[in-house]
């Protein structure tokens, strides 16, 4: 009953690589990387998966700048996976874990991503992780118990509405996070609004 996912090969580096070079990329370029993110992670949910380890590594990025999303090895299916995941265990990268994968609840839903994707939205423009920590317990317990940095007091050129989608995204509770329908359309209007200002 396990399943299996079969996908092409991918001509391009993992984000990690692109960060690694770079460090913090442009704003249109990091929203576009978000907005396509968001776009697969909704799509997931109308099947009720949800992905469960969103972070730069597992994100690929093609030489047309369409991004994949690679490496389900963690996903689940609502629906059917009942087994897989037992309340009290952490199937996560701990500096990318939403609070709710940090505590291990079993309930968690596509919000749970969407906060991962926050993560690494705050990576890609602020050249570092929200959380730091030198073991996985206190990336988890960071994610559960504090408050994230606003993204603008590590980078002052960030736009207030990008801060404020982060910060929104990174909530604590999944209730108070956008779902990826929204978070892609909103990235959707900002990409707008900055063509616009540009033109």
């Amino acid at each position: 009953d396990h399943k299996f996912f079969v996908m092409e090969f991918v001509e391009g580096p993992t984000l990690e690589k692109v960060l690694q070079k770079k460090g913090i990329l442009k704003e249109t370029l990091a929203l576009e990387i978000t907005r396509q993110i968001a776009q697969a992670l909704d799509y997931a949910w109308t099947h009720k998966i949800i992905h469960r380890d969103i972070k730069p590594q597992n994100l690929m990025i093609t030489h047309d700048r369409i991004v994949k999303l690679c490496d389900l090895g963690l996903s689940k299916d609502v629906t059917s996976d009942v087994s897989l995941t037992m309340t009290g265990s952490v199937n996560c990268s701990p500096p990318f874990a939403s609070p709710e994968q940090a505590q291990g609840l079993k309930d968690t839903d596509i919000r749970s991503d969407v906060y991962s994707l926050g993560v690494t939205l705050y990576e890609m423009l602020c050249g570092e992780l929200p959380f730091k920590g030198n073991s996985p317990g206190q990336f988890l317990l960071q994610h559960v118990t504090q408050k994230p940095p606003n993204p603008r007091s590590k980078n002052p050129k960030l736009s207030p509405t990008v801060s404020q989608l982060i910060l929104r995204m990174l909530e604590k509770g999944p209730k108070d996070r956008p779902m990826p329908g929204e978070v892609a359309k909103t990235v959707t209007k900002l990409l707008n609004a900055q063509t616009l200002r540009k033109a």
